[in-house]
This record gives structure tokens, C-alpha cells and sequence, in this order.
């Protein structure tokens, strides 16, 4: 299993830049993405202030993650949005370009609107939600 994983993963990494991927257990060591390991150290040290200003970074990931923080955060009344923060939040929710994902030991390019979709069947997003009530202080 530990090839399969490892060979499936190298084979997949061809066009991936693990600085702009979505990971919260990736490859075979289950270890976060750079991008994850940033948030997570951001939402545990509760630093939302950073959160917010990513929305506005170059790198794809950092935006998503931001927004999707954000928005929890922003439900569950820990910070009040603006409503020029909250537009933005909502184009990126609804963006078509592509990020890569690791969904394990394997990477995905998948379009922004499907990975925040909020839906039961979406497996990234219920990843995500999940990571997210973990690392929150």
C-alpha cells in the first residue's frame, strides 16, 4: 500500500506546487500543506486578523482557505466582516479557477466553487469543516 501511495503520488505531482496545494493529510506521512500549516497556526493562535488579510493574497490556496476561515469565523460571530470582505468571500466562493487539493495520496486540480461547496457529498469541504473545528481556540 505504502508504494502504491508513494508511486501514485509522485506520478501526480508532475504539474502540483505544494506551496499552492490544499492538503490536510497528505501523501503518505498524512502531514498538512504549507498553506494548511499556516492557517492551522493561525486559527490555534487565534490570529484572524491574518486570516482576513490573505483573502486578498496571490497565492490561489491561502485565498481559499481565508475565505472559507472567514466565513466560519464570520458565522459563528468571532469577527465582523465588512461587506466589501464579505463580497469578496462570496467571489471566491463562486470562482471557476482551479486549486490543487491532496486528497491523501493523491493530487486533484478541482474548481474553487467545488471545493467550498457546502454540500454532504463533498468530501473536501467536509475535510476542511472538519480541520477547521479541530484547530479553532
Amino acid at each position: 500500500m505504502f508504494f502504491i501511495c508513494v508511486w501514485t503520488t509522485a506520478n501526480a505531482q508532475d504539474d502540483i506546487d505544494l506551496n499552492t496545494t490544499i492538503g490536510f493529510g497528505c501523501s503518505a506521512s498524512g502531514r498538512q500543506t504549507e498553506v494548511v500549516a499556516k492557517f492551522t497556526y493561525l486559527l490555534s493562535t487565534s490570529d484572524f486578523g491574518k486570516c482576513q488579510e490573505l483573502i486578498e493574497s496571490e497565492n490561489n490556496a491561502e485565498k481559499v482557505l481565508a475565505a472559507f476561515v472567514c466565513r466560519k469565523l464570520n458565522k459563528e460571530k468571532r469577527v465582523s466582516l465588512s461587506n466589501e470582505t464579505l463580497n469578496k468571500i462570496e467571489l471566491i466562493y463562486n470562482s471557476e479557477e482551479e486549486i490543487a487539493v491532496c486528497g491523501g495520496c493523491k493530487f486533484y486540480k478541482i474548481q474553487i466553487k467545488k471545493f467550498l461547496a457546502e454540500n454532504k457529498k463533498n468530501a473536501f469541504y467536509k475535510e476542511a469543516k472538519a480541520w477547521f473545528k479541530m484547530y479553532l481556540k
